[in-house]
């Protein structure tokens, strides 16, 4: 979908008019404050990424041709998220004013203080 050049024109015309409904609503993709909102509403035709279940996320970068798919092994969906932020940043697609919140977002107790943060391995992308 990312790059639908090789489709028929009619599987083509889909996957543009899919990414075209992502692009004017992300909200529709995830809902209020999710990953998934967020990256879409910040680069709107750049990239376009949605989450699955059991730590599924997937994505499409249509200015670089790409498609991205990945599965966190234990399902978490935040670990998936700051995967997916990472791939992106490395990519150099992820939207400067989202890198601190996406790469490493806080961990917080039940009753709302900071007890840490996520982030990548620093091997993990080399």
């Amino acid at each position: 979908m990312a790059d639908p050049s090789r489709l028929s024109s009619k599987r083509a015309d889909a996957a543009n008019r899919i990414r075209r409904a992502m692009n004017a609503e992300p909200f529709m993709v995830a809902g209020s404050g999710r990953f998934c909102t967020r990256i879409n509403e910040a680069a709107p035709g750049v990239i376009q990424v949605k989450t699955g279940a059991e730590g599924v996320f997937c994505g499409m970068l249509p200015t670089l041709g790409l498609g991205i798919a990945l599965k966190v092994w234990d399902g978490a969906g935040r670990a998936a998220e700051v995967a997916m932020a990472a791939l992106l940043d490395h990519l150099g697609v992820l939207p400067a004013g989202q890198r601190d919140d996406v790469l490493h977002p806080p961990i917080k107790n039940v009753v709302g203080l900071l007890v840490g943060e996520m982030r990548p391995a620093k091997s993990w992308l080399g």
